[in-house]
């Protein structure tokens, strides 16, 4: 009983001393929330609309055709320019990631045998989207594309035939049929079976979800980003630690019946509970604002919350164990902070070290709780990564205590 009123009296005060610094609340609650909504700006809807610049240089009517197309396309957002030279310039500027323009030309040309082309013009310093803008132009264009193909074919087949074979009819009214018929209703059904397909691709929950969610771009980057800013709690504890112990106020707890174990104990305790209040406050507010799902069970993410909030304040211990200076507290224990979550994957699931990242504590925490809010499971799927940030909350309490000086 005396071992509890110590660690609650002791972090009684390390709360105080925290709460007198308004910048704390500011780092640890404003800060991961105004970078998530940014975030959210940009990816939290489940159709992105890329805006892009184009410039129809064409005089026929397919130019002003394939515009209309990529107007309707519910994922891009044109801003016309005058001319190729100006979206290549302005693309060039880094304004917009793409362009697309359509060469003077283009209504001529598509009706020969070589065909027309479309120039998508990309930003150099985006060329890893060329790939994205192209498609998305492409699916935009597809029944145009149909058409195109259908009508390049019907030229050939006709332009084969020799006026002779046609029993007495002449070249133009075979030309007419075939081209009102034929070609009318071939393109029909291909452009049919783009819109209602035989072989259909439709989305399935794994099994191993029990309850599937609508899982959402956004709720798969809020886990990674609150885990990132929730282990900036660490730099907190080693600056309370470093102050204390520049003070001389750590030598003086020496002489209480206090063992080391329990003053680190409540040292630690305020910040576990500084954890848990963080991590709920960015998901409550990101479900509010993005409408993203916390998942079919409040339960197994408390229990994921709890761990990863445990995990959070142990290993800011063993930090505090490590530095012995203001600039070791304030800038090392970002750098660490920021290096465990590129290697975890909290920044990108394609940043991140396999097999490495799964000795850090990010990475079991953010797939105890992607398992909840995006895969719809319940306690099932937090027992393991709950159990493994315990086991390593033991390790960093353990030998952040061993390490510990008070001078």
């Amino acid at each position: 009983m005396l071992t509890i009123k110590q660690i609650l009296a002791i972090a009684y005060k390390e709360t105080r001393l925290w709460l007198q610094v308004p910048g704390n609340w500011l780092t640890i609650l404003l800060v991961p929330f105004a970078f998530i909504a940014i975030l959210g700006s940009v990816f939290g809807g489940s159709n992105p609309v890329f805006t892009i610049y184009a410039a129809n240089d064409d005089k026929g009517e397919l130019g002003a055709d394939v515009i209309e197309l990529l107007e309707d396309s519910p994922n891009l957002k044109l801003e016309m320019l005058d001319s190729q030279a100006e979206a290549d310039r302005r693309v060039g500027k880094g304004e917009r990631m793409a362009a697309v323009v359509i060469p003077a030309d283009f209504s001529e040309v598509v009706k020969t045998e070589v065909g027309g082309t479309i120039w998508v013009i990309i930003d150099p310093a985006r060329q890893n989207n060329a790939g994205l803008v192209s498609g998305l132009v492409k699916a935009a264009l597809s029944k145009m594309l149909v058409d195109a193909s259908v009508e390049r074919e019907m030229s050939g087949m006709i332009s084969d035939i020799k006026t002779d074979d046609l029993g007495g009819t002449s070249s133009f009214d075979f030309d007419t049929f075939i081209r009102a018929g034929v070609k009318g209703m071939v393109a029909k059904q291909v452009n049919e079976a783009i819109d209602n397909p035989l072989i259909d691709l439709e989305k399935q929950p794994v099994s191993a979800s029990a309850n599937p969610i609508e899982a959402t771009r956004l709720g798969g980057l809020v886990p990674g980003y609150t885990l990132m800013f929730l282990f900036f709690l660490l730099s907190h504890i080693a600056a309370a630690v470093v102050e204390e112990r520049s003070l001389g106020s750590l030598r003086r707890l020496l002489v209480t019946p206090a063992s080391k174990a329990v003053i680190l104990a409540g040292k630690m305790l305020p910040f576990f509970f500084i954890a848990i209040g963080q991590m709920v406050f960015v998901l409550l507010v990101s479900s509010w604002v993005f409408k993203m799902s916390l998942g079919n069970s409040p339960l197994a993410l408390a229990v994921i919350i709890l761990a990863t909030a445990l995990s959070a304040a142990t290993l800011g211990i063993l930090v505090a164990s490590l530095v012995k200076n203001e600039n070791q507290a304030g800038g090392l224990t970002i750098l660490v902070v920021l290096v465990l979550a590129v290697i975890s994957g909290c920044i990108s699931d394609s940043i991140q070290i396999m097999g490495l990242n799964m000795v850090t504590p990010h990475y079991w925490a953010r797939q105890g709780m992607l398992n909840v809010l995006q895969r719809g499971m319940g306690l099932e799927g937090v027992w393991l990564p709950a159990g493994i940030l315990l086991g390593l909350s033991v390790i960093f309490f353990v030998v952040g205590a061993r390490r510990f000086k008070f001078e």
